[in-house]
């Protein structure tokens, strides 16, 4: 059986305020139009999710949101998580493999560097680096998310954004 995994780096980001925390800070308007073009190439691709999980800090809840709406038709269609905020990529392959069992196609909305080597990890070896709101989507040749492994995947496609 097929699995399909898209990693998504949250979008472009406004700097910190003075004493604001980091999961507090929000997507530019520039950013928001990058998640929603990202969301409408996965669609156009024919990618849609079957479930959307995104860090709990705003920025990929945003992200997560825009891509939801777009994708889901639903823009609350998400879950958020707090464990995949500063997770690293052992974390976050250990999230997938415990959270999910059965859906064909996942998409997991996070942070750098987690992201990027998650993805290289799992099969992507030609990236080095996502920039905001890129997408690498990879397929995985397995029956469960629980057998999730290193090097398991490969790169179906991708979406960088210094490439756009």
């Amino acid at each position: 059986m097929k699995k399909t995994l898209l990693i998504v780096r949250h979008a472009h980001t406004f700097d910190p305020n003075p004493g604001q925390e980091d999961h507090q800070r929000e997507l530019t308007p520039e950013g928001k139009a990058e998640a929603r073009h990202a969301a409408e190439w996965l669609k156009e691709e024919g990618n849609l999710p079957k479930k959307i999980v995104a860090s709990f800090a705003i920025r990929t809840r945003q992200t997560a949101s825009i891509l939801a709406e777009i994708l889901l038709g639903d823009p609350i269609a998400y879950e958020s998580e707090t464990e995949l905020y500063r997770a690293s990529e052992h974390e976050l392959c250990d999230f997938i493999k415990h959270n999910f069992t059965n859906e064909e196609i996942i998409m997991l909305v996070g942070h750098n560097p987690a992201v990027t080597q998650l993805a290289i990890r799992l099969g992507a070896t030609t990236i080095s680096y996502l920039p905001p709101v890129s997408i690498v989507i990879l397929s995985f040749e397995i029956n469960d998310w629980s057998e999730l492994s290193w090097h398991s995947g490969k790169l179906i496609d991708k979406r960088l954004t210094d490439e756009n």
